[in-house]
C-alpha cells in the first residue's frame, strides 16, 4: 500500500496444517465458542493439508491472494466444507431444520468466477455487495454461499432465499450485455435477451462491437455486472424476509449499552418484540432503511402502550424518516416528482377504510379498484420514472397495498411525509371518472361471486 508516496510491502499471513499434525480430535474452536468457519483441503503430490479460510462460506480477498500464492507454489484445492458451530452438540433434529438463508448455485460454464487461480472475483464482488446492501438497509446480510449445480443449465445461475429459489437467469463469461431501445439494439449483432434486474431490452454481443455498441448509445456492461445487479435488487427486495424476531433483538441489543432507555423495554417483552419487528419489516417491505435505528426507537417508545397498532405506528415512524425517505426518490436536479390524486379518490378511498378483526382494511369494489388502477397507469405513462404518488397519510399504506401487485416499484408517499426542504414537483394528477375504461386493462386480478357480482379488495 502507499503512504506518502512510499511503497510499503505487507505479507499475507495464514496457517497450512499437514493433515499428520493435527491431533486426534482436533476441533478448531473453543468450547461454547459460537459462529463459522471455513476450510480448503489441499494437496500437493502425496501431501495433504488444510487451509483455514476464515468465518462464513465468502472468502476475502487476502483468502483468494493466499490461494492463488499456494496455487504458484503447486498446491491443488481438492474441497472445501463451512463448519457451523454454537459450543454445543447438536441433535439430530436442530440439524434436520437447519437452513442457508442464501445461496448463488452456478453452472458449469460458470465457476471460473469463483476459481481462486482466475482471481475468483465473484466472491469479492458478493462481499462488498453484502456490505453495501446492509450499510443501506440497516439489516446484516448474511453469508451468501456459493456452490455448483450440474443440474443446472451451463451458462446458468440461481439464488435461493431461504432454500426457495428467488431468481435465475444466464451469463455468457465470453459476452458483453448492451442494454438499450429496440432501435438501438437493431444496429448491432448479438443474442436478443432481456436485463434481469430491470427488465429492459439487450443483447449479448461479442467484445469486439463494444464500441460500435456504445456509439449507438446502448449501455454496455460486463457479464459480472449483470450478475452482481441482479442479485443486488432481488436482495434488497427480498431483505425483510432475511429479518426475524431474533435479528430484531440482535438490533435492539446492540444499542442497549449505549441508549439503555431506548432498547431495553422494547426487548424485555416478548409480545412488544414481535410488534417492533412487524413495523421494521413493513418499512423494509417499502425499501426504508432502519439504519438510523435510534430515530426508530425514539418514535416506538412515544407509541409504546399501542405498538399492536401496527400500520399507525409504521406511518408515524416514517414521518419521523421523512427527510431519508424524500432524498432516496430525488431526481437528477434534486427535485422530488409527484404525481397526486384528485380529492374525490381521496375521499372514495377514505370512506372505503373499514375496522376489521384484523384491523383496518380497505374494502372497495373490484371494478373500481381496477378503474383507479389504469388510471394511474396512464398517468404515470405521461412522466417521467422517477416519480412518486403522493396521498393523504390515512390511506396511504392501504393504497400501497392494493397497487404493489400491479406496480410493485412505485413508491407511495403521505403528504406528511414530504420534509420543509424538499423542492416538490407536481408532474401529474389522477382525475376522477366514476366508470372503469373499456380498453388497456391492468391485468388487475378480479373474482367474483356465485351470482356474477364483483367481490371485493
Amino acid at each position: 500500500m502507499k503512504e506518502k508516496h512510499k511503497i510499503i510491502k505487507v505479507p499475507l499471513q495464514f496457517t497450512l496444517m499437514s493433515s499428520s499434525e493435527l491431533p486426534e480430535g482436533f476441533v478448531p474452536w473453543s468450547s461454547g465458542q459460537r459462529g463459522r468457519q471455513s476450510f480448503l483441503k489441499l494437496k500437493k503430490e502425496d501431501e495433504v493439508a488444510y487451509f483455514h479460510a476464515g468465518k462464513g462460506s465468502v472468502f476475502s480477498a487476502d483468502v483468494n491472494k493466499a490461494l492463488m500464492k499456494l496455487g504458484n507454489e503447486g498446491w491443488k484445492v481438492e474441497g472445501h466444507v463451512d463448519i457451523s458451530f454454537d459450543g454445543r452438540q447438536e441433535s439430530q433434529q436442530e440439524i434436520l431444520f437447519e437452513r442457508e438463508l442464501l445461496s448463488l448455485e452456478l453452472g458449469g460454464n460458470l465457476l471460473p468466477l469463483v476459481d481462486p487461480y482466475h482471481g475468483a472475483q465473484l466472491i469479492e464482488k458478493l462481499s462488498n455487495l453484502r456490505e453495501e446492501i446492509s450499510k443501506d438497509t440497516g439489516v446484516v446480510m448474511p453469508g451468501i454461499k456459493v456452490k455448483d449445480n450440474m443440474s443446472l443449465q451451463p451458462d446458468c445461475y440461481l439464488l435461493k432465499i431461504k432454500e426457495t429459489p428467488a431468481a435465475m437467469g444466464d451469463l455468457y463469461l465470453d459476452r458483453l450485455i448492451a442494454i438499450g431501445s429496440l432501435e438501438q439494439l437493431g444496429l448491432i449483432e448479438g443474442w436478443s435477451t432481456i436485463e434481469p434486474a430491470y427488465r429492459m431490452n439487450a443483447k449479448w454481443i461479442e467484445p469486439s462491437l463494444k464500441k460500435k455498441a456504445e456509439e449507438c448509445g446502448n449501455l454496455v456492461s460486463g457479464p459480472l455486472n449483470v450478475l452482481i445487479t441482479h442479485l443486488s435488487e432481488v436482495l434488497r427486495a427480498n431483505v425483510k424476509d432475511i429479518f426475524g424476531l431474533q435479528e430484531t433483538f440482535y438490533l435492539f441489543n446492540s444499542i442497549a449499552d449505549s441508549f439503555p432507555v431506548l432498547a431495553i423495554d422494547l426487548m424485555k417483552e416478548r409480545n412488544k418484540l414481535r410488534s417492533v419487528k412487524k413495523i421494521l419489516k413493513n418499512l423494509l417491505a417499502e425499501r426504508v432503511s432502519i439504519r438510523d435505528i435510534i430515530t426508530i426507537a425514539e418514535v416506538l417508545n412515544d407509541h409504546y402502550d399501542g405498538l399492536e397498532k401496527i400500520d399507525y405506528v409504521t406511518e408515524h415512524v416514517r414521518m419521523a424518516l421523512s427527510r431519508q425517505i424524500c432524498w432516496q426518490y430525488l431526481d437528477g436536479e434534486g427535485k422530488l416528482g409527484a404525481v397526486t390524486l384528485d380529492h374525490k379518490w381521496e375521499e372514495k378511498l377514505n370512506s372505503s377504510l373499514k375496522e376489521s378483526e384484523r384491523g383496518i382494511l380497505l374494502k372497495i369494489e373490484f371494478k373500481e379498484a381496477e378503474n383507479l388502477i389504469n388510471l394511474i397507469g396512464k398517468t404515470l405513462k405521461e412522466i417521467p420514472a422517477s416519480t412518486v404518488l403522493i396521498v393523504p397519510p390515512a390511506i396511504r399504506i392501504y393504497l400501497k397495498r392494493l397497487l404493489e401487485r400491479v406496480y410493485p416499484n412505485l413508491a407511495v408517499l403521505s403528504t406528511m411525509e414530504i420534509s420543509p426542504e424538499t423542492r416538490l414537483e407536481v408532474r401529474g394528477r389522477v382525475e376522477w371518472k366514476a366508470e372503469s375504461p373499456s380498453q388497456e386493462s391492468s391485468g388487475f386480478w378480479r373474482k367474483k361471486d356465485k351470482g356474477g357480482r364483483d367481490d371485493q379488495v
